[in-house]
């Protein structure tokens, strides 16, 4: 089965790139022990934007209306005993000062959390970039890290060399990934299926992005096919997730403590989205 369905992404897409010269991407939060050492739980965030859908993991009463936190609870993120830890990917630098912040402010809680400032792909390397400020996707892989106007040389970490390195971790039950990466995805899930580690995570909320495209569709429903409910060989559960709640944080960043007062502590996207992402945003 699963060679068929490797077939199936083969046959849908570019061919894989080859690997680039360049820096990793840099890791903040939780990173100077190894990344999930003594997790239960992870929650992998690949586009993680403002870093929202962590904070609905690790402050689950402030988001009730997001249908992450459901699947979190039957993923058993809650139960006694769970150690939750997050771990968010995203290129866009407009959010890196707020991922800065978030990320040391929920480990300073004791809410294990780490954001890796850079993009997710199909190779370790730079790659180049494209679209918006806050979205947008890979659009090729550099080995010189120049990139064409209104691009920005970024540096990526390969999909399957991050489950790979961290999510087989001995004590992990449980793995939860949002895959949200702008029509990334089928490149993302062909080198998952070609490395065969699929299997490190338990559930994936995938946004599919032009998912009706001829090119697209095959892809789709192996994937849906290899990771249904009923596939008894499934190692992997497969959910269409599109949870855009909150997507203006509604709530200031976590405090440092009673005498905190910083704008970091006070301020919200939603009521304050000019300090936050720089144009207001919201």
């Amino acid at each position: 089965m699963r060679r068929l369905v490797a077939a199936a992404f083969a046959a849908g897409g570019a061919a894989q790139a080859a690997a680039a010269a360049g820096p990793p991407p840099e890791l903040v939060g939780h990173a100077a022990t190894p990344l999930l050492d003594g997790c239960t739980h992870a929650f992998l965030d690949l586009g993680a934007n403002a870093g929202v859908q962590t904070r609905k993991l690790h402050q689950p009463k402030l988001y009730a209306r997001s249908s992450f936190v459901p699947l979190f609870q039957k993923a058993g993120f809650y139960k006694d005993g769970a150690v939750r830890c997050a771990v968010g990917v995203e290129p866009a630098r407009e959010y890196w000062q707020r991922l800065r912040e978030l990320a040391t402010r929920l480990t300073n809680r004791g809410m294990r959390t780490t954001f890796v400032l850079g993009g997710i792909g199909v190779a370790n390397g730079t790659a180049c970039f494209a679209g918006g400020r806050r979205t947008g996707h890979i659009h090729r892989y550099t080995d010189e890290g120049r990139c064409g106007r209104g691009m920005v040389a970024t540096p990526v970490w390969d999909v399957a060399d991050l489950l790979k390195r961290y999510f087989f971790h001995d004590s992990l039950r449980a793995v939860v990934a949002k895959v949200d990466v702008e029509g990334m995805e089928y490149a993302l899930f062909r080198r998952i299926l070609d490395e065969g580690v699929d299997c490190a995570v338990t559930h994936y909320a995938v946004e599919w992005h032009g998912p009706n495209n001829p090119k697209n569709r095959p892809q789709m429903r192996a994937w849906e096919k290899l990771h249904r409910p009923n596939n008894e060989s499934a190692c992997a559960l497969s959910h269409r997730f599109d949870d855009e709640s909150y997507g203006c944080d509604p709530w200031p960043l976590p405090s440092n403590g009673a005498g905190d007062d910083s704008d970091w502590a006070v301020k919200s996207v939603k009521k304050d989205g000019r300090f936050w992402l720089g144009d207001g945003g919201c």
